[in-house]
């Protein structure tokens, strides 16, 4: 099987897709990172298990996909709040604190302020995540198989993480190989997902890089 970019499907415990990813990346040559994210199931072991690295934006286009993630629907007409409470920021924490002064606001209507209750309630669920987990804010691979495990969080802050590995990859590595499991969980093709842009970014541009998904 030539070495590119590669999608694996089949059986969970029947048809070998662990085993079939297991044999390209050794015979590649090249680094590989994997996640393993969710319990129970048959990830490759052998490797070196390194740190989940995560890399903070907040941008409008991530907020956005990261609130789909989350509510797991498309949004509809709230992108304008959400480029509001964005504008000038650096982190998810000043996004949140941004949207609290607007609900501070008594003379803010109806319309705004469901709006902004709802953003207010996603940040409730993931900012605790991000306060109590412990992330590298540096990705530093092995050669050989690393193993990234992300099993004990949500589907996601497994999203973010993904997400910043992907982006760094990409910008700073050659010979790489990324290996994400549940993809369709990461790359919905009807609502947006952290992984989902970037993902396709990595797909159409890695290759002359020789980094591949």
């Amino acid at each position: 099987i030539k070495l590119s970019h590669i999608v694996v499907t089949g059986l969970t415990g029947e048809s070998g897709k662990t085993t079939v990813l297991q044999a390209l990346i050794k015979r590649s040559g090249l680094k590989a990172i994997l996640f393993k994210t969710k319990g129970g199931e048959k990830a490759i072991t052998e490797g070196t298990v390194i740190p989940p690295y995560f890399k903070e934006k907040s941008d409008w286009q991530y907020v956005s996909s990261l609130l789909e993630a989350t509510l797991k629907e498309r949004l509809k007409f709230e992108r304008s709040w959400i480029m509001e409470v964005c504008k000038g920021t650096s982190s998810l924490l000043e996004v949140r604190n941004k949207i609290d002064e607007k609900l501070a606001n008594e003379k803010l209507n109806l319309l705004s302020r469901s709006v902004y209750v709802t953003l207010q309630e996603y940040f409730k669920l993931v900012l605790p995540q991000l306060q109590t987990a412990t992330f590298s804010n540096v990705l530093e691979l092995r050669e050989g198989i690393n193993i990234m495990d992300l099993e004990h969080y949500s589907d996601e802050i497994q999203s973010l993480v993904i997400r910043s590995v992907l982006e760094t990859v990409l910008k700073e590595y050659k010979g790489v190989i990324v290996v994400v499991p549940e993809f369709w969980k990461f790359a919905h093709q009807k609502r947006g997902n952290p992984v989902k842009e970037v993902a396709e970014q990595f797909i159409r541009q890695g290759a002359t890089k020789k980094n591949f998904l």
